[in-house]
């Protein structure tokens, strides 16, 4: 109950400290690290207006140009991590790790839109297979890299809600796995990372590929599979 009370308090309190900061024009220095979009005032017109473009132009320019935008966007996304562990394209899971949901998404299946079509897969396995045959007739080596995911290593530091639901699902089986079937098929060459370092793992002890709060690989783990791919290309010239 006091937790929640303490909630509510700071929530006016930053209500209020965002009218006065727009009130008084006062700007706290601050920059968004990242990509993201920034939207001109548009040109009011009555033909946009009866279509409705300038209402939706508008309200872009005003989401994104109000006063202290920067470093109100950073303080409530620290807000939200902070306090109530969550982020709106990161999830927070077990022992400080962060996941980007893509990469969740992509091992158990759930977002039906990135699943590959048969057709897609075996097209992109042809196109492969051409690049290769074209590079060995001009007397280059070819090798294809299947980089690794982040979930595939630290799956166990997904929340329990996360892994709950995902037990509920019927299994799917993953782009990669169907991609690499057909590349065998076709002969064409290739390296899998996350078999890399995992065997790698089994040899030398279990060495973290990746940071807790990133998701991209550390550079020891990077190391390990470049040092495979020059073995593997020198084999290949041999």
């Amino acid at each position: 109950m006091v937790k929640k009370k303490v909630v509510v308090v700071a929530f006016f309190i930053l209500l209020g400290g965002m009218f006065a900061l727009n009130i008084t024009g006062l700007e706290i220095a601050t920059e968004l690290d990242g990509e993201y979009n920034t939207y001109e005032r548009p040109a009011f017109s009555v033909k946009e207006y009866i279509k409705g473009s300038f209402q939706t132009e508008y309200e872009r320019y005003c989401s994104s140009e109000f006063a202290n935008h920067d470093f109100l966007i950073k303080l409530y996304n620290q807000m939200r991590y902070t306090l109530f562990h969550t982020s709106q394209s990161v999830i927070v899971g077990k022992n400080g790790y962060l996941f980007e949901t893509p990469y969740v998404e992509e091992v158990f299946g759930v977002n039906k839109e990135k699943i590959a079509t048969d057709e897609q897969l075996e097209e992109y396995a042809q196109l492969l297979y051409e690049i290769q045959e074209l590079a060995k007739a001009d007397g280059k080596t070819f090798l294809f890299l299947f980089t690794p995911n982040k979930v595939d290593f630290e799956q166990e530091n997904l929340p329990d809600a996360y892994q709950n639901y995902f037990a509920t699902l019927k299994p799917v089986e993953r782009n990669y796995i169907r991609l690499q079937r057909l590349l065998d098929e076709k002969g064409v060459h290739y390296l899998d990372a996350t078999c890399i370092l995992k065997e790698n793992a089994k040899a030398d002890g279990d060495i973290a590929a990746y940071y807790k709060t990133g998701t991209h690989w550390r550079r020891s783990a990077a190391g390990i599979v470049m040092n495979e791919i020059l073995d593997d290309i020198e084999r290949q010239t041999d």
